[in-house]
């Protein structure tokens, strides 16, 4: 006789390389679809080898919160809390089922064992700070350290602590309760910033890292989906990248443009103004929705009219700080 266990709570890892294919995989095939996390996979591909640890210990009703580390030059950036999937069925290779989404199937190939997830009551969040959850739940001590040696403690603890997929000691409510901070910054406190790459990315990344630190949860391409290649699409119609940018604009609270002399004038290779596209998706957003706000911040050597640019030149704290206020 079988005992049934009550739902438990998960904890997984994934490498900040691997995010944004497994939200390319995610993206919605129909408009009624919802953006959320199909699935988490585990063991690389094998006939010979099972991925004991997920096979065995996951079950249909549990929850697996997806954690990862942000590689990016804007010093202080936190683990964040990339997912989280409320898991509906686990399989492994030729035993999953035949009436998969071709992208789950896609997933099934890369990985032995999937965990495939309710995408009614899954979510992938906005980057966010999830030290202060980890903390709670045991997973790290970061201790006394402080500034850029506390963040080392923290990825030397994460790396040590969840090589594989780790089953919590805590009940699923506990741990939804010290990680609802996270949750919330990154579903309902999201700030889409666009910039121009060539002259722009150096203060955007600072303006970001003050806004996290705020409780916003800041998108922008060198974050949000870094290390993308347009390689991997149809030629000069990169559909999959237009449709994350646009997923990042309509899930966000605010809009910021930082205005640099190279924004809406920088061509990509194959022609495109992307910060253009930007702009008019935020300008789109803003006249069909009162409440989005769009904030312009000048940091152009060009003259513009003091009406239309409340944020000349300022620093990104101050930036961050009188955005956040408001």
């Amino acid at each position: 006789m079988t005992i049934s266990r009550p739902p438990a709570a998960f904890l997984a890892y994934v490498t900040w390389d691997r995010v944004v294919p497994w939200k390319i995989l995610s993206l919605p095939q129909h408009r009624d679809e919802r953006f959320a996390p199909l699935g988490y996979g585990a063991g690389k591909r094998s006939k010979t080898r099972k991925p004991r640890n997920l096979l065995k210990q996951v079950k249909p009703n549990d929850t697996i919160y997806v954690v990862t580390i942000p590689w990016t030059d804007a010093r202080g950036m936190p683990p964040t809390l990339v997912a989280r999937l409320d898991v509906k069925a686990v399989c492994y290779g030729d035993a999953c089922p035949q009436r998969l989404t071709r992208n789950l199937q896609k997933l099934r190939h890369i990985w032995n064992a999937v965990a495939i997830a309710d995408t009614r009551s899954s979510e992938f969040y906005g980057l966010n700070d999830a030290t202060a959850a980890l903390h709670r739940l045991g997973i790290i001590t970061p201790g006394a350290a402080r500034g850029a040696d506390r963040l080392r403690v923290i990825r030397a603890q994460l790396a040590q602590r969840v090589q594989k997929i780790l089953r919590l000691n805590t009940s699923t409510k506990q741990t939804e309760r010290a990680f609802a901070r996270c949750m919330a910054q990154g579903a309902r406190q999201s700030v889409f910033i666009s910039y121009a790459r060539i002259d722009g990315e150096h203060y955007a990344l600072q303006l970001a890292r003050h806004l996290m630190h705020r409780g916003w949860s800041p998108w922008l391409d060198a974050l949000a989906i870094p290390l993308y290649d347009t390689k991997n699409e149809e030629k000069c119609k990169p559909r999959r990248l237009q449709k994350l940018i646009q997923l990042g604009i309509e899930q966000s609270a605010l809009g910021i443009s930082v205005i640099t002399d190279a924004y809406l004038k920088k061509k990509d290779k194959c022609g495109f103004v992307w910060t253009r596209r930007e702009w008019n998706q935020i300008m789109h957003r803003s006249q069909r929705d009162p409440t989005y706000r769009h904030v312009r911040v000048i940091q152009a050597d060009r003259r513009v009219r003091r009406e239309d640019a409340p944020f000349t030149k300022k620093p990104a704290r101050e930036v961050a700080a009188e955005v956040a206020c408001r």
